[in-house]
């Protein structure tokens, strides 16, 4: 069962426990409900119809904002359409208690981690016999006892409460009802209960907000995610940070462009009022990125920074690529090679070199910064160790933000499920 561990750093035991509950939880229609009712817990999931795949497929080749979709990518989202939304309620019932969380993370030990980001006490990632880091009496630490993941995680989630509640369960329960036929809104008295989530009930300390969830769901239709991002980026004027797990979608590119260069035509000089920025941090490990490398080379091409991965920008090209791999290496790292740079006190962070590398065009009206993070404790003479990006936020003007379940690609804006919040401050 090695294809449902990706990601994961369970032990043997730890994974035969997983499989033990999931089996015994797993409900669906009035067995749901009925265990529900006996007050046990419930595991219920939901998938994809053959005619929603069908509509997916079809509306992503007729309806897709990006025009490069491959047929191979077009089949993949037929066959294997997900619901990647992230989200919890804990007691709706119960006004004075309702809390909610719209998250990026995955509900796997493997994705949490501090802000620290340390390189320190890893597993060993391998699935077939995970090793566990030992404290200094040789005794494996415990699962709450550190990080659980191969490599530091960066991800973003948020506590809500108040009103924005309602919406939160309204989500949960059109899904529930579709799969259990169990009318959770009717059974909760729902709108009577929204009634009563104000915003003096929330915690001290906490900051007030105007905020709104949008959605992605193709049974529906809805794209709302997508508008969003194109309508705040429209709407930027100084600058656009973006933290993702993906940079893929090419339609997002075009708008960023656009933006400047009719800010630029209505009279905007960068040299006197200053450009407006782009700031992007993504993966650029292989496992990182995936096997969507080519969107996120087209996607940096256009805005000028196919610098980040030449390699893929000189065979689209069509250019010669030299395998670096065949250089020399290092003499003080064997088992390493140029594509995985050792660690010496000289050597400059990823993205620090000055020089103009291939593929670095100027953008009129835009200046671009593009990065990825490592574990700033990383061990000397060994490759940076990645901080694998899951986070899905974009900000814009310090007013605006967004963030939830949706990376930046056409899986997430039109074909997965997924769920962001977008806010403000009063």
């Amino acid at each position: 069962h090695l294809w449902d561990r990706e990601g994961q750093t369970a032990t043997e035991e730890q994974y035969a426990k997983d499989r033990e509950w999931f089996a015994e939880c797993s409900a669906s229609g009035w067995t749901a409900k009925d265990r529900v009712g006996k007050g046990l817990p419930v595991f219920v999931s939901r998938g994809f119809g053959f005619a929603d795949r069908v509509e997916i497929a079809w509306r992503a080749a007729n309806q897709a904002l990006d025009p490069g979709i491959s047929t191979s990518t077009l089949f993949s989202y037929f066959a294997a359409p997900t619901h990647h939304q992230k989200t919890v309620l804990v007691d709706y019932e119960l006004p004075d208690k309702a809390v909610g969380f719209v998250m990026g993370h995955n509900m796997l030990d493997a994705y949490w981690d501090t802000s620290a980001h340390s390189s320190k006490r890893r597993p060993s990632g391998d699935l077939k016999s995970p090793v566990d880091p030992k404290d200094p009496d040789g005794k494996p630490y415990g699962p709450n006892e550190g990080p659980r993941g191969k490599w530091p995680r960066q991800d973003i989630s948020s506590k809500v409460r108040g009103p924005i509640l309602e919406h939160l369960h309204h989500n949960f329960a059109t899904a529930w009802e579709k799969e259990t036929g169990e009318d959770l809104i009717e059974a909760r008295q729902a709108m009577q209960v929204a009634e009563q989530l104000s915003f003096d009930r929330c915690e001290e300390g906490s900051d007030l907000v105007m905020a709104q969830l949008l959605r992605t769901q193709a049974q529906e239709n809805k794209r709302d995610i997508e508008r969003l991002y194109l309508r705040a980026i429209n709407n930027a004027t100084e600058y656009i940070y973006i933290e993702n797990q993906y940079f893929r979608c090419p339609p997002l590119a075009d708008a960023i462009l656009q933006t400047a260069a009719r800010q630029t035509a209505d009279g905007r000089d960068p040299g006197k009022h200053g450009a407006l920025h782009l700031f992007v941090v993504t993966n650029a490990n292989e496992e990182g990125i995936g096997p969507g490398t080519v969107n996120t080379q087209r996607m940096l091409d256009a805005l000028g920074r196919a610098d980040t991965i030449p390699k893929v920008t000189k065979l689209m090209r069509g250019e010669p690529v030299v395998d670096e791999r065949a250089k020399p290496r290092k003499a003080d790292s064997d088992a390493q090679t140029p594509l995985e740079p050792t660690i010496t006190d000289d050597d400059p962070l990823p993205g620090e070199d000055a020089a103009r590398p291939y593929g670095f065009e100027e953008r009129p009206g835009l200046k671009i910064h593009v990065c990825s993070l490592v574990a700033p404790d990383s061990p000397p003479g060994k490759p940076w160790m990645p901080v694998y990006i899951h986070s899905k936020l974009m900000i814009v003007n310090d007013v605006f933000t967004t963030h939830g379940s949706a990376n930046i690609n056409t899986r997430s804006m039109q074909v997965d499920s997924e769920l962001n919040i977008a806010h403000e401050r009063y």
